[in-house]
């Protein structure tokens, strides 16, 4: 089994189409799962959470 994709902030900020800073906001109010790998300094967001964010997104547009 191979590990799961990660992306940077900055990474999952183009994929979201979303700032950078908003993206380190919902890491810290536990609204998007990342990592901070002991001894580093940057967030990663796995695959899976930022596929979540997007499908959430998705629902709440057709809500609307």
């Amino acid at each position: 089994m191979s590990a799961p994709k990660l992306f940077t902030v900055r990474e999952a900020a183009a994929l979201l189409r979303i700032e950078p800073e908003t993206v380190r906001r919902r890491i810290r109010s536990r609204r998007l799962l990342a990592t901070k790998p002991a001894g580093a300094k940057h967030w990663l967001i796995p695959e899976h959470a930022l596929k979540t964010t997007i499908n959430e997104g998705s629902n709440n547009a057709n809500q609307k």
